[in-house]
């Protein structure tokens, strides 16, 4: 298993995605973080079921840092060849949120 904990910073703004003729059964967002020892950032997807996708639509927008507990996937497409790498979220808290976000994410968490 690739179990890991990241400090990433989303950098798109979150959407519903299909998974296998299921509406609305994940959200995906493009996340950055910085690998250990280097200076350039490095784009991953971000994929959240279940409760987490719904935290993740509706508290965190662009700019805003998330620490993410979960595992790393790399999918190969069928078509094109490519490869893709997902954080496949188990756990997320907020890190650094505007004052906004963090009042109605502690309303509704209490």
């Amino acid at each position: 298993m690739n179990f890991c904990s990241c400090l990433v910073q989303i950098v798109d703004i979150p959407r519903k995605i299909k998974i296998e003729n299921q509406e609305d059964a994940a959200a995906e967002v493009s996340v950055s973080f910085s690998p250990y020892k280097k200076k350039s950032f490095t784009r991953i997807k971000l994929l959240a079921f279940e409760r987490l996708k719904l935290d993740l639509l509706n508290f965190y927008e662009i700019g805003d840092f998330i620490l993410v507990e979960g595992t790393l996937r790399v999918y190969k497409s069928t078509v094109s060849r490519k490869k893709s790498t997902y954080l496949i979220a188990k756990k997320i808290y907020p890190f650094l949120l505007n004052d906004k976000e963090m009042e109605e994410f502690e309303i509704k968490n209490t």
